[in-house]
């Protein structure tokens, strides 16, 4: 899972002519695809889709006066895999909870699909509660779709990071060896390999939830497979601030009537799982754009997670600075330690080794 966060912009370019804005190795496949889902290489716009975290290239193009987004992956990969990608958008698309797909081709790894144009989506709801009820239901929608294909299990994906965080040497081991001797605990008891995975998005960021008149959206597949239930209620609860009534909320509306004590502790050890998840890819980027010899800053101190995300909301911190990235992770290691060290996570530990009743 990569992860694309919310400061989402749309720019205009100098020109609308599209072959001068895809890459010229792309105009044969960008043609066909144009000729195919509208019949015509007309354009009346097309505009650059920056800001995400992604590498494929995302325009949003407009056609007789209607939007689309297309989308050129560029780096395919078993990550970035355009056929794993196609079942996933057009199993979701089918049940209405991503956009139309109007033309999708795996060998070229283009899509176009529907444009949402869309409005904040804390403004489409009257409470928290509310917001967090819709969620839920649009993550079981999700779940309940036809399975997707695998790609990693989770936690030996998250393993393999670690591994290479701890080569890169950014941080003096000191700074992060209470948070990785604490989630050895949660490697040791959390479920792996499991039989019972559902159909997960794996991203579900604010830039990829979107709200329309009364509904919500989810949009950019590229990261969707076979995955832990608990994964995507986590992402959510991480990305939308979801405090502990919040996630009492989500929590209920997912699993109706049969929530438990099972339930909240296997969420409460995702979320540590997640909070490292994102810390290590975040890490990640940074050991790949550093020049080789140059230090970071060791300091932990951070503004909290929430801080930040009203940040990027409000679009006083994008994650294109180049300190951000490093900020992030710091401050998600930062957010989990307190939790792995409080009693719920013990209780947690043990209610999970125990397994469901």
């Amino acid at each position: 899972m990569t992860s694309t966060l919310p400061n989402i912009m749309i720019t205009e370019p100098e020109h609308n002519h599209w072959n001068q804005v895809i890459p010229v190795g792309k105009h044969a496949a960008v043609s066909q695809a144009l000729q195919r889902a509208f019949g015509s290489l007309d354009l009346d716009d097309i505009s650059p889709i920056t800001g995400g975290m992604s590498t494929a290239l995302v325009n949003k193009i407009t056609v007789h006066g209607k939007h689309y987004v297309l989308r050129v992956e560029m780096q395919v990969s078993d990550l970035r895999d355009p056929q794993r990608q196609c079942v996933c958008l057009k199993a979701a698309a089918a049940a209405g909870i991503a956009p139309s797909v109007r033309y999708i081709d795996t060998d070229d790894a283009i899509s176009i699909v529907d444009f949402i144009d869309h409005t904040p989506i804390g403004q489409g709801f009257t409470s928290q509660d509310q917001l967090y009820a819709a969620l839920a239901a649009k993550i079981k929608a999700t779940h309940a779709l036809p399975l997707f294909p695998p790609l990693v299990d989770l936690m030996d994906g998250l393993e393999g990071l670690m591994v290479h965080f701890k080569s890169f040497e950014m941080l003096p081991p000191e700074l992060t060896s209470e948070h990785f001797r604490l989630f050895r605990q949660v490697q040791a008891v959390y479920p792996r390999h499991q039989s019972d995975l559902v159909s997960s998005h794996n991203d579900l960021n604010p830039g990829n939830v979107l709200y329309r008149d009364g509904r919500i959206w989810i949009i950019d597949w590229e990261v969707a497979f076979a995955n832990d239930r608990y994964a995507d209620l986590a992402i959510a609860n991480l990305f939308f601030g979801a405090a502990e009534h919040g996630e009492d909320v989500l929590l209920r509306s997912y699993f109706d009537e049969e929530l438990t004590e099972y339930h909240r502790a296997r969420f409460f050890l995702m979320q540590q799982i997640i909070f490292m998840y994102y810390a290590m890819i975040f890490m990640h980027l940074v050991a790949d754009a550093r020049p080789e010899g140059t230090a970071v800053s060791t300091s932990m101190d951070t503004i909290r997670l929430h801080e930040f995300h009203a940040g990027l909301r409000d679009g006083l911190i994008t994650m294109t600075a180049p300190e951000s990235p490093l900020i992030y992770a710091k401050i998600l290691l930062n957010e989990m330690l307190p939790q792995m060290q409080s009693a719920r996570f013990q209780e947690a530990l043990a209610i999970v080794a125990a397994g469901p009743h």
